[in-house]
């Protein structure tokens, strides 16, 4: 799974509340989100375009994807 992958702690994990400002800021930092409206957003007011990880390709069964911040 990705927390292994990556070695992400529970530490690192924080409640969602729809607010793109903390990835923008966070250099390393990760974010669930929506491939189409989350990714305009983020090239647009970023500047940059993330990497995309599709959670099925994980083992999740969710609706979205994450997206995390090139460094």
């Amino acid at each position: 799974m990705l927390e292994a992958k990556y070695d992400f702690t529970d530490e690192q994990k924080y409640p969602d509340n729809f607010n793109l400002a903390p990835f923008l800021i966070g250099k390393n930092s990760a974010q669930q989100g929506y491939i189409a409206s989350d990714l305009f957003a983020i090239e647009k007011q970023g500047g940059f375009q993330p990497v995309v990880f599709l959670l099925a390709n994980y083992g999740y069964q969710l609706y979205a994807t994450t997206i995390k911040k090139n460094n």
